[in-house]
């Protein structure tokens, strides 16, 4: 993924959300970088795509609580507030490394619905503590596991 396609991704979610795709993903490419760094380039190509489609659903999610809600649950702050969080960063970065090793619609949806909800939460309550688990839990499971 190059910078231009970050960009125009990050300005057609738009708003609050489009930013977050920004943070996330200046962070994320440099770890898809790391993990994959002794794989070839297609192969960091297509985890690139893959985390990108990934924390676009993050970013449409985001986007759906707000238009729901009538305050702004997700505002700027909250979202900076979040990366500087280290237990955040780490399930953000699970969630993106997770997402980079499978084009799997269906893991993408269910990280993307964790992040929301970590993204939402206080760090130190319980729906931090299973969203941590979680992630941990979706790179694990095949498509059929996800459905029981």
């Amino acid at each position: 993924m190059d910078p231009v396609s970050i960009a125009v991704t990050s300005a057609a979610i738009g708003g609050v959300a489009g930013k977050f795709v920004e943070k996330a993903w200046n962070l994320g490419e440099k770890w898809i970088t790391e993990y994959f760094k002794n794989h070839g380039k297609e192969v960091q190509e297509k985890a690139k795509e893959n985390a990108l489609s990934f924390l676009t659903k993050v970013a449409e999610s985001v986007k759906v609580i707000q238009d729901n809600t009538k305050t702004d649950p997700v505002t700027l702050e909250v979202i900076n507030t979040s990366f500087k969080d280290p237990d955040f960063s780490a399930v953000l970065q699970r969630a993106i490394v997770t997402s980079a090793r499978t084009p799997s619609e269906d893991k993408h949806k269910i990280l993307a619905r964790l992040i929301t909800e970590r993204l939402l939460a206080n760090s130190e309550d319980m729906i931090s503590l299973a969203s941590s688990v979680a992630v941990e839990a979706i790179s694990a499971l095949k498509a059929k596991h996800l459905y029981v």
